[in-house]
């Protein structure tokens, strides 16, 4: 309901969300999906490693959003490859070592539609995927992290989201919970130009908007990684 009001207030031509629509990859929590009925905005959506098998049958299945992998849409004339999370870890812990080849199973990949596509932004889940995409592509989207951050790794601006659910029903896990955040990238002529930032303390709490501007990005990090996530991160996963 948040991230409705949200793009229809700011008349966003689409949403693009990086995944993880459930937090435990019950079919309970499929019932989420049918806040999607009537959003009213193209809504463009790669799977997340909390999002199952199941969840992901339900999400292609569902006519009110676009479920990506492997794909390409435009948007005002912004051409956008989505790649979902090849990783299904809800509710279970994988060895560092399978997370590893199935992270490095999905490169070629990647690495292939890119270059075929020329997208001007890809999006992911785990900002691992994009690994061996950086200076290739322009812009990545990405999520996973639970904080945000804007960097530029070998000329790619890499913009990484906080949670649009805040802790969700993750919430029954930890003590501390997340403020809602979401990104507003703004493109002109094909090109990101500035990223608002957009975060909620509470449902009902104080919003805070910072515009991050894009003129002459320099790169700002040799590398993005996943501190406190439970997939490996990017050094573990840099191709040798």
């Amino acid at each position: 309901a948040l991230a409705r009001q949200l793009a229809h207030s700011f008349d966003v031509d689409a949403v693009i969300d990086t995944g993880d629509i459930t937090s435990f990859g019950f079919e309970p929590e499929s019932a989420f999906l049918d806040l999607f009925e009537g959003f009213g905005v193209r809504y463009y959506l790669v799977a997340g490693n909390h999002d199952s098998a199941a969840g992901r049958a339900r999400l292609a299945d569902n006519p009110d959003i676009t479920l990506l992998d492997g794909d390409m849409v435009d948007v005002g004339g912004v051409t956008i490859l989505g790649m979902s999370d090849p990783t299904d870890t809800a509710l279970r812990r994988v060895p560092r070592a399978t997370l590893d080849r199935t992270y490095r199973s999905q490169f070629d990949q990647t690495s292939a539609l890119v270059e075929q596509e020329q997208p001007d932004l890809l999006m992911v889940h785990n900002p691992v995927q994009a690994r061996p995409v950086y200076s290739k592509v322009p812009t990545v989207a990405a999520g996973h992290l639970h904080t945000s951050r804007l960097e530029v790794v070998d000329g790619t601006i890499v913009a990484i989201v906080g949670s649009s659910g805040a802790t969700g029903v993750g919430d029954l896990l930890v003590e501390s919970t997340n403020d809602y955040e979401f990104e507003l990238l703004r493109y002109r002529d094909g090109r990101l130009v500035a990223v608002d930032r957009l975060r909620l303390e509470g449902a009902a709490g104080d919003f805070v908007l910072q515009r991050i501007r894009l003129d002459d990005p320099e790169d700002t990090t040799d590398d993005v990684d996943d501190e406190g996530a439970d997939e490996p991160s990017l050094e573990e996963v840099r191709e040798n």
